[in-house]
């Protein structure tokens, strides 16, 4: 079978390193690079501020640095989301926040619940004992989760609600209706909320990033986790920052100080910068963003045996294909070097992921070889 192909149930690393593995063998010097956020220079005042920060000794505290952690906790603050600087840990990017906090909260056993197609976080699941259980958003409703039927998926090992808007990998942002669902759902379970909003800047056609944690907090336990790796194209940078109750702060940064101590200074100044200083940098990013979505949802429109539903923010499409899909991503990856992820990895079949960060010139690319392999 197609699935065969690719090794992600129970798969013991992401299936971005399964890609890597194979553009490494099949395309070693010509491979595509469509992942992370737009590719831009970081302007000046974000480079001078590293360049600053190099230059200082010592390590920094374990919890943050304290104009960064109020910064963040500030710019909450604007959203509506009420922000104590004691509640806000930095972190090495949105992944390590989500890793912490599982290993803190889950024990062997429990569960994760979480909307399918949905970011694949197994991994970090099942390294903290546990077990991902993953519940419908059908294609054919645009991915809006099926809040009515997740209630079927509970069970008394159920211990958090994962959330992720705008999504990864199908470019659907939560609206009012998913947010009242996500916190009827997690208050009558008894569960805490995570909430993993890492594309928060990336929402297209007028609309506005809402946190689910803005209603939340006042309802059931939440966790707001963003990172700064696309958001303000700072991948390399590894930073990112976790929101989250005061009860719950001490054993979330004790398994921080335990496993790296804390984050480098360096990209904390940049954070820093990047969230206080001017944005016009920032939205040209996100414009850009937006125009390459429509782009390609009309390429594939235009394609026999393919569907795409338009994103609504993020930087992904995840087009439904008539046909193996699985065979098509793994043919795109080793034929044609392009860094297409399988359906199945996000826990549906019969559609592919492409994200469309990077170069602009290597979307356009990766498009060109799609038309080919399809036809």
């Amino acid at each position: 079978m197609a699935e065969d192909m690719w090794s992600t149930e129970g798969a013991t690393e992401p299936v971005t390193r399964q890609i890597e593995r194979l553009l490494d063998e099949h395309h070693p010097d010509d491979r595509l690079h469509l992942g992370g956020s737009i590719h831009v220079e970081l302007p000046p005042h974000v480079q001078e501020a590293v360049s600053t920060a190099m230059r200082a000794k010592g390590y920094t505290p374990s919890y943050g640095e304290a104009p960064l952690r109020q910064a963040v906790a500030t710019a909450l603050g604007g959203e509506g989301i009420a922000a104590g600087t004691d509640q806000v840990l930095v972190t090495n990017g949105a992944m390590h926040a989500l890793d912490l906090v599982f290993r803190a909260v889950l024990r062997p056993g429990d569960e994760v619940l979480m909307p399918a197609p949905g970011f694949f976080i197994g991994g970090l699941v099942r390294m903290a004992g546990a077990r991902l259980v993953q519940f419908p958003s059908p294609f054919e409703d645009g991915f809006r989760p099926s809040w009515s039927s997740a209630r079927e998926y509970v069970s008394p090992r159920t211990k958090i609600l994962y959330v992720n808007t705008p999504v990864n990998p199908t470019g659907y942002v939560f609206d009012e209706e998913d947010i009242a669902g996500a916190i009827e759902l997690a208050h009558d379970a008894g569960l805490i909320l995570v909430s993993d909003e890492s594309l928060s800047h990336f929402v297209y056609g007028g609309r506005h990033h809402v946190s689910p944690v803005i209603v939340g907090q006042n309802a059931v336990p939440s966790v707001l986790i963003r990172s700064f790796s696309k958001d303000y194209a700072m991948p390399g940078m590894r930073v990112g920052y976790a929101l989250m109750p005061e009860s719950l702060f001490g054993q979330v940064a004790a398994g921080l100080e335990w496993s790296v101590l804390c984050v480098s200074r360096p990209s904390q100044a940049a954070a820093l910068a990047a969230l206080t200083g001017p944005r016009s940098w920032v939205d040209r990013m996100v414009a850009e963003a937006a125009s390459r979505a429509r782009r390609l949802v009309r390429a594939f429109d235009a394609l026999p045996l393919l569907q795409c539903t338009p994103p609504a923010g993020g930087l992904n499409v995840f087009p439904h294909y008539d046909g193996d899909a699985e065979a098509l991503a793994h043919a795109l990856v080793v034929r044609y070097g392009v860094p297409i992820a399988p359906g199945s990895a996000f826990g549906v079949s019969g559609h592919f992921r492409m994200q469309f960060g990077g170069r602009g010139r290597d979307v356009d690319q990766a498009m060109d070889y799609i038309r080919d392999a399809v036809s």
